[in-house]
């Protein structure tokens, strides 16, 4: 009989280990397909909610008077203001105005360093000498011109020199005297004498403060009661015990984008320049229409894609959704127009849990 070589019997063992492993293998997945056959996935609480309902509450669709009562929260801002800037990057030689002070459109606000040009290559001094000089002579050589002593070439050649000397003056003067471009209140100096100021960053900022403004961002179900030529109250915590009389008068169009808010601005008359920008601000709407209307309550409502919506409680208890645009609100129940019936059930509690139309609903009794 033939003795296997050493090769061949290792061959022989590794063929039997591959088939040994490969009916390991058939083995366990045979395990696997019996167990997930006697013991099937769990359902998600999304499944669950799908096939057997959604646990909410429902409150009924009512026709009532309903008048607009808000409290909402925004920021003063100035409706017209200037960031004062250097004509060239150079050192704030001096201040002459504190936050606070009142400007006059052209008021030198602040000096540059002059050492001993100005960024520029003028030196302002000599310039405006210069520039009083030529003047001079420009008014005795046009009247000179007027007696036909001076040709029109000589008057027009001093003529514009005296241009040119006094442009390069104005630009010596901007680049060492800042000026505000417009009347106003200091409201911000952001560089003190001997910072670098560049000329890409505003020194100070200048806001004509007769008349402010409150920004405001309003939610979907709000906003309709904010019409324009409103009237509302605003208060500040920075002023205790006064109210200003204020007015809406802008309203966004649509939602702001990743928000669902929409930007509503008051515009509040400021005689005595008491409210200054960055003034915490409390604003309060009140108002109605007078004529009852159909009313759900705040939280039934749902928004997206700038449009608001409620879930009417269906047949069988199944979820319908109908369009809505709300109208005034006090906070707690809000007035809508829509295709809805008074008498109609809305969810409540658990409206924005509602995933698809003809969703079951689970109707609990509020607690």
């Amino acid at each position: 009989m033939a003795i296997p070589s050493t090769g061949s019997a290792r061959r022989a063992w590794l063929a039997f280990g591959l088939v040994l492993l490969a009916c390991l293998g058939a083995v366990g997945a045979i395990r696997v397909l019996r167990a997930e056959r006697s013991h099937p996935s769990t359902p998600t609480q999304r499944d669950l909610q799908l096939r057997d309902g959604l646990p909410v509450e429902t409150a009924p669709v009512v026709r009532t008077h309903i008048e607009t009562s808000l409290r909402l929260f925004g920021i003063v801002r100035g409706t017209r203001q200037a960031e004062v800037v250097s004509a060239v990057p150079n050192v704030l030689e001096r201040l002459h105005v504190a936050v606070g002070d009142r400007v006059a459109a052209g008021q030198v606000v602040a000096s540059m360093r002059e050492v001993p040009l100005t960024p520029l290559g003028f030196q302002l001094e000599p310039l405006a000498a210069q520039d009083r000089t030529l003047q001079a002579e420009l008014a005795r050589i046009q009247t000179l011109h007027a007696q036909g002593a001076v040709t029109d070439s000589e008057l027009d050649r001093l003529r514009a020199q005296a241009e040119a000397t006094r442009a390069q003056k104005r630009a010596a003067e901007a680049a060492v005297h800042v000026v505000s471009p417009i009347a106003g209140t200091v409201t911000r100096i952001d560089f003190q004498p001997g910072d670098m100021v560049p000329n890409d960053r505003p020194l100070l900022q200048v806001a004509d403060l007769t008349t402010v403004g409150v920004d405001l961002l309003v939610e979907a179900g709000d906003v309709a009661a904010l019409a324009e030529a409103m009237p509302v109250t605003v208060t500040t915590a920075a002023l205790p015990g006064r109210s200003f009389p204020g007015t809406v008068t802008e309203r966004s169009l649509g939602a702001l984008p990743g928000l669902g808010q929409y930007r509503v601005r008051v515009q509040v008359p400021n005689p005595d320049l008491a409210l200054l920008p960055g003034f915490p601000a409390e604003v309060t709407a009140r108002g109605g229409s007078g004529v009852p209307r159909l009313v759900v309550p705040r939280r039934a409502l749902v928004t997206g894609d700038g449009s608001s919506a409620v879930w009417v409680v269906g047949p069988g208890d199944r979820a319908v959704r109908k369009t809505v645009v709300p109208q005034e609100t006090d906070g707690v129940r809000v007035a809508v127009d829509g295709d809805l019936r008074e008498g109609d059930r809305v969810v409540t509690l658990g409206a924005a849990d509602v995933q698809v139309e003809g969703q079951p609903l689970l109707l609990i009794q509020p607690g």
